[in-house]
């Protein structure tokens, strides 16, 4: 009986480890084919953004109109590329009139520098906006009396963001990554997946020079200088 127990325990270790070799082999096959693959995926998201505007200690906001926007995603390989638009093709996508227009563009990019170095670059721009405590901000002017309805519009006004990010990967690597970062990648195993990373981002708020009140337009002849933020964060 004891002579059995060394033999079975030597046979399961055997089994194990061919396993496991079969498995690396159908990995490195599967991570070949899928170098060659080409995927698109498409996605829908809501845009509900606010941007805080401060004036006399107080911060007023202004926003574009809510819109439903379609995304688009191509990768191939460690290279992932994406783009965004809002088409007025739902009800919601149609402006408001008393909040003017509002048009919508995102496009971003990341890669590998290396086989743990991970970057990403986003840009985003926003053209159009209104202002949604237009009321608080005429009783602040003109006291609070003041009880017209309508909102302030900003229609060449933009809101561009420059967003970055440089990460590296502790656990795992590039083809592990994919498997949190690709919908289209299936992965033959468990993965795990641990980084950090420096996040960067530079925003512009600028063209405020125009406005629209009640069917009135009113062009500032004063210079609006960009309004300008930077921010960074570790993540």
């Amino acid at each position: 009986m004891n002579a059995k127990i060394p033999s079975c325990i030597f046979l399961c270790l055997s089994l194990i480890s061919y396993s496991q070799e079969i498995n690396d082999d159908q990995m490195k096959k599967y991570i070949e084919e899928d170098k060659n693959k080409i995927s698109v995926v498409t996605g829908l998201s809501y845009l509900h953004n606010t941007f805080g505007l401060l004036y006399q200690d107080k911060i007023f906001r202004l926003r574009p109109n809510d819109a439903f926007y379609t995304e688009f995603f191509l990768r191939y390989r460690w290279l992932d590329i994406s783009f965004s638009f809002a088409p007025k093709l739902t009800r919601i996508n149609n402006d408001d009139p008393e909040k003017g227009k509002s048009k919508y563009f995102n496009f971003g990019f990341n890669f590998f520098l290396s086989p743990k170095l991970r970057q990403y670059i986003y840009f985003s721009e926003v053209k159009g906006l209104y202002f949604q405590d237009t009321k608080e901000f005429m009783r602040l002017l003109y006291g609070n009396d003041y009880n017209q309805e309508g909102y302030l519009q900003f229609p060449d006004a933009k809101y561009r963001s420059f967003k970055g990010e440089t990460s590296y990967l502790w656990l795992g690597n590039k083809t592990d990554y994919r498997s949190f970062n690709n919908m289209s990648y299936q992965p033959l195993k468990d993965v795990f997946v641990l980084s950090t990373g420096l996040f960067y981002q530079y925003n512009i708020l600028s063209d405020l020079n125009k406005t629209i009140y009640q069917g009135e337009i009113f062009n500032e002849t004063q210079d609006d200088s960009p309004s300008k933020d930077i921010r960074i964060a570790l993540r």
